[in-house]
């Protein structure tokens, strides 16, 4: 190998950039992207030697592609080259933890915290990283980590052999007892490695031994399970300890060793991030292609008359929902399941507050499905079902299938639901099917408690606000038969709606995430000083949109997206000039005068 040698057509090597894994890391430039890159060789040799590993690989590069976490160094191909296979990814500039020696206890908690959200992400998908030591956690800054040089290749080779045929699924000083002990290696592992990782980040050295003990003492004490207590943990000790269980079993799932090392950490528990795959269109956009934006994010807040609400308050005794605004639709999805029927990604932001949606697509990316699970008032027309199923404190009702969709409904206290609903779309797979797995996961999930909280909101986030808190209530439009003081209020306070008394007239506001306002079709305005769009609604022709913006931001798959107050004139008497007229005088009354 040597600079200027072209992979696969497209990857230009530049220089070495590391070591790692199976060999060395090449920076290079993808020529067809203008982007850098960084190339490691997946497998020595000829690829045809090693066919059932090249399967495993493929595949499970194929998922870790998907992630597109923050935390994550993100893989974007495996190629072959002239008998060789390559795996092409993010190019990180930035030190090791593996550079920077002993670091304070509270700082390793934090990034420890960060690279166990990673780890959550990929052992959600089914991969395991197989090799977490300092040096595949890099510090993008003291405050940021990417976990990188997942083990994929390694199920065909290793860095280091301790025999002439036998190969390590790890590093010594950083292999789980149970691993060097000659057992397959398994998510428990993998956390094993993360605790020895941040051991050595505080401690300077691994449990057992530091580099001057050669690898093959280093595994025969963690074979024993003989590990060194720590000493400069402080805070961060107990936490290790229950990393570095000898028993697998003991030790807590990443997703766990996340929020203990949050915790320790003074941090909230972040999301474990995962791609978005499409946005629900809204609005109606100007043609061509979604602008990515790898820059800093462009926003500017605004807040109503509304107070905050305490995101991280536990619901009371015996209630399942707890406060509608803390209680997170995500929580009661698990996507795993969905693997048997594709390629599922959960996705946090696709419209409101309210919901949560996994899109399933199959190999080729070509055919999707998606399940919305939403929380919802019970409407009074479907309080009483004809047939439900009892759990307890909560029934289920499972609605007869429609054309292409199907939908499941968990009735709480209170006159609350979870409403879980599978579109088939162009995915071969029964819609009821698919919403009957989300709903299996969400009845064992409410059989044992409450619906989980969210995790803390973006300070500048409509999360906390109320969209029937009018900051400017003498705006509000004239118009007959709408009574300000009645409106009907959504779940969350997330949006409010007026009808007027003979139904020609409906007047709504809602908080919601979609693309930014440039990617909208209307007329540009300013709603008090802030950016917004006037525009027809989406395949409705009675519908006046003012979209207006609260803040811009790059989602996980690196797309930007915008969150925003959404006012909406809804009227089949009306010209479209009258309703717009309506639609902006609304917008205006919400928002308080500067």
């Amino acid at each position: 190998m040597h600079a200027g040698l072209v992979i696969a057509g497209r990857y230009r090597l530049v220089a070495q950039a590391g070591s790692g894994g199976n060999g060395v890391v090449w920076r290079a430039v993808d020529e067809e992207l203008d982007r850098p890159v960084a190339l490691k060789r997946a497998l020595p040799g000829d690829p045809s030697r090693y066919v059932e590993q090249m399967r495993q690989l493929r595949r499970e590069a194929r998922l870790l592609a998907q992630l597109n976490h923050r935390h994550i160094v993100t893989l974007y191909d495996v190629v072959e080259d002239d008998g060789e296979c390559w795996l092409v990814m993010e190019y990180v500039p930035a030190l090791s933890m593996a550079d920077r020696g002993a670091l304070p206890a509270k700082q390793v908690a934090r990034l420890g915290a960060q690279a166990a959200d990673a780890l959550a992400a990929v052992h959600a998908k089914g991969i395991l990283h197989r090799d977490i030591t300092p040096g595949n956690i890099l510090l993008v800054s003291d405050d940021d980590v990417k976990l990188g040089d997942f083990g994929i290749a390694r199920v065909v080779a290793s860095e280091e052999t301790l025999t002439g045929s036998a190969l390590l699924a790890g590093t010594p000083g950083y292999v789980a007892p149970e691993v060097a002990n000659g057992n397959v290696p398994t998510a428990a592992s993998d956390v094993f490695s993360l605790g020895s990782t941040l051991f050595a980040a505080v401690e300077g050295t691994t449990p057992v031994g530091g580099k001057s003990d050669n690898g093959f003492l280093r595994l025969r004490r963690a074979a024993e399970g003989h590990l060194a207590p720590s000493r400069n943990g402080g805070p961060l000790t107990p936490v290790l300890s229950r990393l570095l269980a000898v028993d697998p079993a003991q030790r807590p799932t990443a997703a766990e060793a996340h929020r203990l090392l949050a915790d320790v950490g003074g941090v909230p528990a972040a999301e474990v991030s995962v791609p978005r795959r499409r946005i629900r269109r809204r609005l109606l956009y100007a043609t061509g292609a979604v602008v990515v934006v790898l820059g800093s994010a462009v926003w500017f807040t605004f807040s109503s008359a509304a107070g905050n609400v305490n995101q991280t308050a536990t619901p009371p005794p015996g209630s399942l929902l707890g406060d509608p605004r803390t209680a997170d639709p995500c929580g009661l999805i698990d996507d795993a399941p969905l693997d048997h029927f594709g390629h599922p990604n959960l996705v946090r932001d696709e419209w409101g507050f309210d919901q949560c949606d996994v899109i399933v697509k199959n190999t080729a990316q070509t055919k999707e499905s998606d399940v919305t699970v939403r929380l919802a008032e019970t409407l009074a027309a479907d309080a009483v079902p004809v047939e439900v199923e009892n759990h307890g404190g909560f029934g289920v009702v499972r609605d007869p299938a429609g054309a292409g969709s199907c939908v499941r409904r968990l009735l709480l206290a209170d006159r609350y639901e979870v409403r879980i609903e599978a579109q088939q779309h162009t995915l071969d797979v029964d819609a009821c099917v698919l919403a009957d797995v989300v709903t299996d996961h969400a009845v064992g999930l409410l059989a044992k408690g409450p619906i989980p909280r969210r995790n803390r909101p973006d300070p500048r986030s409509l999360i906390t606000q109320d969209a029937c808190a009018l900051g400017n209530p003498e705006r509000f439009p004239r118009a007959p038969g709408v009574e300000r003081p009645n409106p009907v209020v959504g779940f969350g306070h997330w949006t409010c709606t007026w009808t007027s008394a003979d139904g020609s007239l409906t007047l709504k506001i809602a908080f919601g995430r979609t693309v930014p306002l440039k990617e909208m079709i209307g007329d540009r305005r300013q709603i008090a000083g802030r950016d917004a769009v006037v525009g027809p609604g989406i395949g409705n022709t009675d519908t006046c949109d003012v979209a207006v913006l609260n803040y811009t931001y790059v989602d996980a798959s690196l797309s930007q997206k915008m969150e925003g107050v959404y006012v909406d004139a809804i009227s089949k008497q009306k010209t479209q000039d009258e309703r717009c007229a309506l639609a902006l005088q609304l917008a205006n009354a919400y928002f308080p005068p500067r």
